[in-house]
């Protein structure tokens, strides 16, 4: 089940809970898990409460959770309120221990942490953007905003929608996925490629749309090798191949037609 959940589920490093965001409930759970492996009943529950300024926005909406380097703090994302929660899990409940507000507007949906574990990265789903903190993985604490970089390049026009943030195992470079809506664009469905230098901040360094249709999840391989595009509406998954050197996606391969993807874990 890996170490993320945006309505899956998300295990503990030390697997004996899982923990749950639930998007239309606006909130995050946690469930024990038995000897034998069953779910135990719900242990711990976290309703946030408040809205944020668009019409997406008019309730929380909790989208993503995932385990800090350390594994002693889970970080959740809400869509609807823009906010950064952390928690840590104490006799089987979440106990807060930040919480960071985000630009008003802006959508935080899914986030990725640098393999060093102090640099935090949040892709704005609302705003199409990926904006880098600072974050504190002893406390939990998520500090001030560093950088915020468009998904799309400057000429674009129409409505975005960013859904899912990658970090290269390296620590060099960073992929953010762009999905079609009220768009004309040619990137409107596409993956943006970043580069990481040595103070975390990014630099675009290519848009890759062949293949590509709404583009809502993707994952990589352990090693970095390959990057694997879901095209929630082309019905496909389509393997890019990350050059190691520059970071860049080529060599594509239709590796699967599957109904619908939206979500793929590699196994081994």
């Amino acid at each position: 089940l890996g170490a993320r959940s945006g309505g899956l589920g998300l295990l503990s490093p030390d697997g004996r809970t899982l923990c749950v965001s639930i998007y239309s409930g606006g909130a995050y759970n946690v469930l024990p898990i038995g000897a034998d492996g069953k779910l135990g009943e719900v242990s711990g529950i976290f309703k946030d409460t408040g809205s944020g300024p668009r019409p997406e926005q008019e309730a929380p909406h909790a989208h993503m959770m995932l385990f800090d380097t350390t594994g002693r703090h889970v970080i959740g994302t809400d869509l609807g309120t823009d906010r950064i929660n952390v928690f840590a899990i104490e006799n089987g409940k979440l106990a807060p221990r930040d919480r960071a507000q985000l630009k008003p507007g802006s959508g935080p949906r899914h986030v990725a942490l640098h393999p060093q574990g102090t640099l935090l990265y949040v892709i704005n789903e609302l705003e199409g953007s990926v904006a880098c903190h600072g974050y504190d993985p002893a406390t939990g604490h998520v500090s001030e905003e560093r950088q915020r970089i468009s998904t799309t390049p400057a000429d674009y026009t129409g409505q975005k929608s960013g859904a899912e943030i990658l970090i290269h195992p390296s620590g060099r470079f960073l992929y953010a996925s762009n999905r079609k809506l009220k768009s004309d664009h040619p990137l409107a469905d596409s993956v943006a490629a970043f580069s990481i230098d040595n103070a975390g901040k990014l630099a675009s360094i290519q848009y890759w749309s062949e293949g590509v249709r709404f583009p809502r999840a993707m994952t990589m391989a352990p090693d970095g090798s390959h990057l694997y595009a879901l095209s929630q509406k082309g019905d496909t998954i389509l393997r890019l191949r990350i050059d190691p050197q520059t970071g860049k996606l080529d060599q594509p391969v239709v590796v699967a037609k599957v109904p619908t993807p939206v979500c793929l874990v590699l196994v081994g």
